[in-house]
């Protein structure tokens, strides 16, 4: 994680942000700065690392708002939020920020609602919508908005719990969005779901992450076939944590040569999984020793590893 020398004139936080391929910028949106919310809009150029404010601002200053970009239109598309008088959103803001064009769509959510989820799913060409809290309620709901039509339309699948603050990206190598964490009404969730918009199911993954969280941010790198979980919130403070989830079907590790230093002997080996393993998945590990700096015939079992026992 690298700090930019590029900066905001003032700090800010709930903002919603969204990423153009096609222009190569990320626009910023809103937020709430020591003066209360803004309705400012930001670009980042990525390649120059610079930021500049845009011309156009949203309608009214907000933050807690949910952002996806639709390649099809090219365009930014905001959902809800919450106002400066505390009152929750139900406007769907277009923006296009090469045009530095701002609509307020003619279909808006309902409920108004602060904190949902969004993500664009390339096989219904719609933005899916996820919860969110509406007047102080959580919501279960999923929602899909088509842009072309501006048009919304419930899903039959729904959340499996009333939730907020979930943070959602989409995996294109399985087609689905998966979703991470967020605000249950028993409490913070560290559940991860994964939802097929084709097939309109939402299925609870056995993997949780490895504490609950709310208000994080999450990405899909194509490059890696994994998702990159950042920050949030506890009960209690925020997480300065990068989190990794990927996809395998198998893979092996292979371990450095650890050096002791001195002529030791190796009774047992133990190990703890740091989150939870579905049952569905095996894990074993091999051992190997000696006295030489790389492995050779003169190590255990001629340097071929030898399984070893948990404990």
């Amino acid at each position: 994680m690298f700090l930019k020398s590029s900066a905001f004139p003032t700090g800010r936080a709930w903002t919603a942000a969204a990423y153009n391929a096609s222009a190569n910028r990320i626009y910023i949106f809103g937020g709430v700065t020591a003066l209360g919310a803004t309705n400012e809009i930001y670009e980042y150029n990525p390649t120059f690392n610079s930021l500049s404010v845009e011309p156009t601002d949203l309608p009214t200053p907000r933050s807690r708002m949910a952002a996806a970009f639709h390649p099809v239109q090219g365009k930014v598309y905001l959902f809800g939020g919450l106002d400066t008088g505390g009152f929750d959103l139900a406007e769907i803001v277009e923006y296009e920020g090469l045009g530095n064009s701002r609509v307020t769509m003619a279909t808006a959510l309902s409920p108004a609602r602060q904190d949902p989820a969004a993500a664009y799913d390339p096989n219904t060409s719609r933005i899916l919508v996820f919860g969110g809290n509406a007047a102080g309620a959580n919501l279960a709901e999923i929602t899909a908005y088509d842009p072309v039509s501006d048009s919304s339309a419930a899903k039959a699948s729904v959340l499996p719990s009333s939730c907020s603050g979930l943070s959602g990206a989409y995996n294109p190598n399985d087609r689905k969005i998966y979703l991470f964490g967020g605000t249950l009404d028993s409490g913070l969730s560290s559940q991860v779901l994964g939802f097929d918009a084709p097939a309109d199911t939402l299925t609870v993954r056995p993997v949780v992450l490895p504490s609950s969280r709310t208000a994080a941010s999450a990405a899909f790198a194509d490059s890696a076939s994994r998702f990159f979980v950042f920050g949030g919130t506890t009960a209690a403070a925020g997480l300065d944590e990068i989190l990794e989830d990927f996809f395998a079907t198998s893979g092996t590790y292979t371990s450095s040569i650890l050096d002791t230093g001195n002529r030791s002997s190796m009774t047992s080996l133990a190990w703890t999984p740091l989150a939870q393993v579905p049952p569905t998945v095996g894990m074993s590990v091999a051992f190997r020793a000696g006295d030489t700096p790389l492995p050779g015939g003169s190590w255990t079992n001629g340097g071929v590893f030898v399984p070893a026992v948990n404990g």
